[in-house]
């Protein structure tokens, strides 16, 4: 019984910090990879959340998806992340791009709540948990949520009070980008490997994405092992953001005025609103604004 786990991928049209000619085609081609070794392997592929990197995209980014996902030989399994879930409710799954793909069944999109136990074509058996705090159940269990360990964030949390006692598990997290060793606690290893997209400038990002394989051995021991996906390095991936000085003074009070200036210039309309209005408000505008560009995009 083998699975593949990648997370993040943060699936959109384009990005304004990437140096890629085709953004949306440069992503594509890491799902490509995955769902070729899935395929290699006789694996089942699994997400771990923000597939897409806003609740509903665009319809050339759904195609896209749609033509890369049914060439897996088993349906990929996903979960919701809190970019790809409006308002961090499950009530409202139905408005979403990833809900949309799940009733054309391109994957099977899972909530808290749908844990089941997967057997294979040899009779092997294990659970696979999307609920926390997970149950014990006297079988191998795979974890898959999305997540920070340890970190309370509403529901994309996961902590060491939701692991098993005694089952043995792979638990595996999405949400926090960043590539960890994995940690053992009781029989189980939580793994932390990484947003599958590098998309921030930032010093984590300075890595190479990878999937994470697990297979479940006869003996209901799990083995893993992480494996790099083609992909640019990483000192080539973002363009050079560049300022420009107008007159530069030779005081600290002139330079303090243009980083001032500056930071003015670059904040974003959400982040405006951010500083001056409640955490409902800004999420209406920034659906608002996700639905302008999809139609945008769309045309």
């Amino acid at each position: 019984m083998e699975f593949v786990f990648l997370t993040d991928a943060h699936v959109r049209k384009s990005s304004n910090v990437r140096t890629d000619k085709d953004y949306l085609e440069t992503i594509c081609k890491k799902l490509e990879f995955a769902v070729q070794k899935a395929n290699e392997w006789g694996a089942q592929l699994v997400m771990g959340g923000d597939f897409f990197d806003t609740p509903t995209v665009p319809d050339l980014v759904k195609s896209a998806v749609v033509r890369i996902m049914k060439k897996a030989d088993k349906k990929p399994w996903t979960i919701y992340g809190n970019h790809c879930t409006t308002f961090n409710n499950v009530e409202n799954n139905y408005k979403t791009s990833t809900y949309l793909l799940n009733e054309d069944e391109t994957w099977r999109a899972f909530i808290p709540g749908e844990d089941f136990i997967y057997e294979d074509g040899s009779g092997q058996k294990c659970k696979v948990a999307f609920t926390r705090p997970m149950q014990n159940c006297g079988l191998p269990q795979l974890g898959i949520f999305h997540g920070f360990l340890n970190q309370e964030d509403g529901p994309n949390t996961f902590l060491f009070e939701d692991v098993p006692t005694e089952d043995p598990c792979v638990i595996c997290l999405g949400h926090d980008h960043v590539q960890y060793e994995p940690v053992a606690y009781h029989n189980s290893v939580i793994y932390r490997i990484g947003a599958l997209v590098r998309g921030i400038r930032n010093d984590s990002e300075i890595r190479t994405p990878q999937i994470l394989r697990i297979k479940l051995k006869k003996d209901n021991t799990w083995i893993t092992k992480l494996y790099d996906v083609p992909c640019i390095d990483s000192s080539l991936i973002f363009k050079e953001k560049k300022g420009k000085a107008d007159k530069i003074q030779n005081d600290y009070q002139g330079i303090i005025d243009q980083i001032k200036a500056a930071s003015a210039e670059d904040i974003s309309l959400i982040q405006a609103v951010s500083m001056v209005s409640t955490e409902e408000t800004v999420e209406y505008i920034r659906e608002v604004l996700t639905e302008t560009k999809n139609i945008r995009e769309s045309k």
